[in-house]
């Protein structure tokens, strides 16, 4: 009897442990259910219209798209997702009302333009149509859409073969206010291997799809050499890039919600005098009289910053990469600065402080607006020291962000 008693606690042990199990898989099943965003977007409806050198496509109905699921080739060539532009503000995901440009350079031949849904394992065609020769530059699409249907796989019809290469190349941003970051494209027919860039303004680059950010004004030639093993040819574009000054605003942001610098930007300046400290990644950088200092935020950062009359007291970030006279010095976690004179402050620090239903005081040129609640949020671009020479940054705090300085625009 004690034999039997034993062995039916063991089989309800048994069933116990199985009937758990099967309730995790479900469990995990409804999750990911629930949770994957890479579903294919149903009944998107996309036009474009060509205008000059770029494409401009609107979003008029249907799922937002994300840039990890959207491509966009023109002839087959895949345009870099970091060459894909929001106008008005807007960032990801792609939603109804918003509209994208990408550059594209006019051609002898007809082109076909692609906008394709992919998950990685399917691609969905969600948008095409034909651009005419250049004899017919300009011209308006506006087709009407069915609901989307997988492709098995891609198509490519290749618009260039092996043989002796020709440089060609677009670019966007040409023109704009200093510091001007350009996103290059490399068009070139031959099937080249290997790329030289020349921006003009001193910096090269032998990637295929570079971007350039320029620090100083004027007017730049741009020069392409591509070459295989059939031969090289090299494009030279003249006074292809155009850098104005900045108009600085004076901008005040206080929001009761949470804020973030945008990864990727930097801050740039010249020491103008001794006893300049910087501490990072445990590292102390000691810059002298002369050096240029340029700060890359690595990753989405929050943080603070402070700067009055060229004095720059603090800096404080995680995933700060240190340059210095353009070379890489060291990286990780900026916690002590001190630049008692320096002067040349450039930036590309985008602050952004996503939609909320706190109360925002924005003040740009001397005029307040008070503002309960935003559905779009805000984004301060190219954070500077105002025309007081004062810039002070804060959004370590949860639920608070304070920013006092110039920005070359600010949108809300």
């Amino acid at each position: 009897m004690e034999k039997l008693i034993k062995l039916k606690l063991t089989k309800n042990r048994i069933i116990l442990i199985i009937g758990l199990i099967f309730a995790l898989i479900c469990c995990l099943v409804v999750f990911y259910a629930i949770f994957n965003t890479t579903s294919t977007p149903v009944n998107v409806s996309i036009d474009g219209e060509i205008r000059g050198d770029v494409i401009i496509f609107r979003h008029n109905g249907g799922e937002p798209l994300h840039p990890e699921n959207i491509r966009i080739l023109i002839d087959t060539k895949e345009v870099p997702i970091g060459m894909i532009m929001f106008q008005e503000g807007n960032s990801w995901p792609w939603s109804i009302g918003e509209i994208i440009s990408v550059p594209y350079s006019p051609s002898f031949h007809q082109q076909t333009v692609m906008v394709q849904y992919s998950t990685g394992e399917e691609i969905t065609e969600i948008f095409t149509f034909d651009i005419l020769p250049e004899e017919t530059p300009v011209q308006t699409i506006s087709p009407t859409l069915p609901t989307p249907t997988a492709l098995p796989s891609p198509v490519p019809t290749p618009i260039s073969t092996p043989g002796n290469p020709e440089a060609r190349f677009t670019a966007s941003p040409r023109t704009g206010p200093l510091p001007l970051t350009v996103i290059f494209l490399d068009l070139s027919s031959g099937v080249p291997d290997s790329w030289a860039w020349e921006f003009g303004d001193g910096g090269s680059s032998e990637e295929q799809n570079p971007v350039h950010t320029y620090t100083e004004t004027g007017t730049f030639s741009v020069s392409l050499q591509v070459k295989n093993i059939e031969g090289a040819h090299t494009r030279i574009m003249q006074e292809y890039v155009n850098v104005t000054p900045a108009q600085v605003l004076d901008v005040a942001v206080s929001a009761e919600t949470e804020g973030f610098i945008r990864p990727d930007g930097f801050a740039q300046f010249s020491v103008t005098g001794p006893g300049s400290r910087i501490k990072i990644g445990g590292q102390v950088i000691r810059p002298e009289t002369g050096d240029t200092i340029m700060l890359i935020l690595e990753r989405e950062g929050k943080g603070s910053i402070s700067i009055i009359d060229g004095q720059i007291v603090d800096f404080s970030f995680d995933n700060i990469l240190l340059y210095q006279n353009g070379k890489i010095v060291t990286s990780g976690y900026l916690s002590e600065i001190f630049i008692p004179s320096s002067a040349s402050f450039l930036s590309t620090f985008v602050l952004e402080i996503p939609p909320s239903q706190g109360e925002y005081r924005i003040k740009v040129e001397g005029v307040t607006e008070i503002l309960q609640g935003n559905e779009k949020g805000i984004l301060v671009m190219h954070l500077q020291p105002d025309r007081s020479g004062m810039m002070l940054l804060d959004t370590s705090l949860p639920y608070s962000v304070q920013y006092r300085g110039g920005a070359v625009s600010i949108s809300y």
